[in-house]
């Protein structure tokens, strides 16, 4: 299995680490507290640091729920590693699944078809934009700088929360939630719940095989279902995984009555 941890960080541009999962130890050589009050983007590739803020604006303000960064990364001998980050916004915080960029691998190839965006810090300090389904359209329509500076991005953001799950378990107990996590789905999740027990039985089998494709190939599996506690009539999900565990980002589904 190829080297992969769990990144929380705030939304602010400085991107200060709050938790940090134990697999980057083995990946990087650092240890999680030496990570966790600094900036992510200290632990970058001088010649990447101006695209990554840029880009965090960018996801921030867009509201992107997965988007696929690669980049350099230092290791605590002062080398770099090059490595890829599925990032999801998650209102008040970013979370990211990391992984040890390996182009030829199934899990990489993958990972390519299920995000919303994708980005690629180049060496010379370059950045290069593919578009997917989602954005093909809006990219034909304006370049990178002109979506940095556009006026048109909206600044009202909608609340969501994130969920680390046990992927060890069968019944993916869950591990973290974040606070507006008893907002979406009801003052009943605990620490050491079942994800299932948020979720109502008639949905569960269907969770169950995309958070188990998410866990096999660590790739990214939108998800959408109705909770036990109907705060919301269903809430949109999307999951990404590392060898730590599965990272769920959770919002309301928003309908509109078409006649």
């Amino acid at each position: 299995m190829i080297k992969s941890w769990i990144t929380i960080f705030d939304v602010a541009l400085a991107g200060r680490v709050s938790f940090i999962s134990d697999s980057i130890l083995d990946a990087t050589g650092w240890h999680p507290e030496e990570l966790i009050g600094k900036s992510a983007y200290d632990f970058t590739h001088p010649e990447d640091f101006a695209n990554l803020t840029k880009i965090h604006q960018i996801y921030v303000t867009k509201q992107v729920m997965s988007t696929l960064v690669s980049c350099r990364f230092k290791t605590k001998n002062d080398g770099y590693i090059r490595v890829e980050s599925v990032i999801h916004y998650s209102y008040d915080h970013l979370v990211a699944s990391t992984y040890i960029l390996d182009r030829h691998s199934l899990d990489h190839k993958l990972r390519l078809n299920t995000v919303d965006e994708i980005f690629d810090c180049l060496p010379g300090g370059s950045l290069q934009r593919v578009g997917t389904w989602q954005i093909s359209q809006d990219m034909r329509r304006n370049n990178l700088h002109d979506q940095y500076n556009s006026g048109t991005i909206s600044d009202e953001h909608e609340k969501r929360c994130h969920l680390i799950l046990n992927r060890f378990s069968d019944l993916f107990y869950i591990v973290y939630a974040s606070k507006y996590a008893k907002d979406m789905v009801g003052d009943h999740i605990t620490k050491g719940a079942s994800v299932f027990d948020l979720i109502h039985p008639d949905d569960s089998n269907s969770i169950r095989v995309q958070l188990n494709l998410a866990k096999k190939h660590n790739i990214v599996v939108k998800l959408r279902f109705r909770p036990m506690k109907e705060m919301y009539p269903s809430l949109d999900g999307i999951v990404s995984s590392s060898n730590d565990g599965l990272l769920l980002v959770l919002r309301p589904l928003h309908m509109t009555l078409m006649r």
